[in-house]
């Protein structure tokens, strides 16, 4: 009996700890929200928005879900987003928000469009700030993954994959994700297979007239033999134009033509980074320990 109690409280703290960790994995369900039933979609107030399920359109132009107010969180709820139907001419973009401030977007799937999301504000972006781009799936972008254009911003643990192949814009490049803006953080990011059209680059991470950026933890590849029109480079990290004391941390390349391409007049520092088969692996100031 002593050895069969002691199996059986073991057996339950086994238990117990499994499902702790598969709880502490699962995103909950945002239930107290205003849902989006059916799109185009415009967010004209400040609150919680979800999607209730899968929501799909064949629109080319515009965007599935506008924001259009500040202070907003569009939760995803797990469902996917999808305009896959307009083809790879689109110019269409899942999410859109045009000089608002404190949105965060998070927790689903978004395919097939033109850019899954846009922040977007003009230089020198301080119009737009606070926002939080987080766990999204965003897979079969023609041209940008994740663009935010923005001050003070997160990106932070999504999976962006299969960038890249527009018919509607030849020699373009595709950029995963696209960073512009000071004091940003790009976090935790997969990126997957960029790849430009005709001679434009793919590009992972493309970031450009920043200050003071973090750009840690980030794994970024690309496959070999995808079939996608090539003929540019695949670069990992962009440091583009006036960017200065980046700090990129952390970060993993592998097959790729570049790993960190820094631009002339560009600033910034680079540490334990790995690059596996990447033909030029850093550029920027070595500050060490990388391989």
């Amino acid at each position: 009996m002593r050895t069969h109690a002691s199996l059986t409280i073991g057996t339950r703290l086994l238990l117990a700890s499994v499902l702790l960790a598969v709880a502490a994995g699962v995103e909950a369900e945002t239930a107290a929200c205003t849902p989006i039933t059916s799109v185009p979609y415009v967010v004209t107030s400040p609150g919680i928005y979800c999607l209730t399920g899968d929501l799909s359109t064949n629109m080319a132009t515009g965007a599935a879900i506008v924001i259009a107010a500040s202070n907003v969180v569009l939760d995803l709820n797990g469902h996917r987003l999808g305009g896959g139907a307009a083809g790879p001419s689109t110019n269409a973009i899942g999410i859109l928000g045009i000089q608002r401030k404190n949105v965060t977007i998070r927790n689903g799937t978004v395919r097939g469009f033109a850019s899954a999301l846009l922040l977007f504000a003009e230089s020198p972006y301080t119009d737009s700030s606070g926002h939080v781009v987080e766990d999204l799936r965003v897979d079969q972008m023609t041209q940008v993954g994740i663009a935010v254009f923005s001050a003070n911003s997160i990106v932070r643990n999504n999976f962006v994959t299969s960038t890249g192949g527009s018919t509607a814009h030849p020699d373009m490049e595709a950029h995963g994700i696209s960073v512009i803006g000071s004091g940003n953080r790009i976090l935790g990011n997969d990126i997957i297979d960029t790849v430009g059209t005709g001679t434009g680059s793919g590009i992972g991470i493309a970031v450009r007239f920043s200050l003071g950026l973090v750009i840690a933890g980030n794994r970024i590849s690309n496959r070999m033999g995808m079939g996608l029109p090539e003929t540019g480079r695949t670069r990992g990290l962009q440091i583009g134009d006036a960017v200065d004391e980046v700090l990129i941390i952390g970060n993993t390349f592998s097959h790729l033509d570049d790993g960190i391409v820094c631009y002339p007049g560009s600033t910034g520092k680079y540490r334990d980074t790995l690059s596996f088969n990447v033909g030029l692996p850093f550029g920027c100031t070595n500050a060490g320990n990388n391989n």
